[in-house]
């Protein structure tokens, strides 16, 4: 018998493109991070940081129930 993986595919957007997807500034992209209603970043180098956009939908879709958010 096989095992069998399943792998989603990562896809990684810049604070930028996530202001413009969740409709927020960058600023409120940085608090929802220290606040945890967003995940932290992945870093790639010393000034790129990007967001795993299933990461983002799973994380707010776990907290949307949630009234402190």
């Amino acid at each position: 018998m096989k095992n069998t993986v399943s792998h989603k595919r990562r896809h990684f957007i810049g604070i930028k493109a996530l202001s413009t997807y969740l409709g927020v500034s960058e600023s409120t992209i940085r608090r929802y991070v220290t606040k945890r209603i967003l995940p932290r970043p992945y870093r790639f180098g010393d000034h790129t940081l990007r967001w795993d956009i299933n990461e983002v939908n799973a994380r707010l879709t776990k907290n949307k129930g949630n009234k402190n958010v």
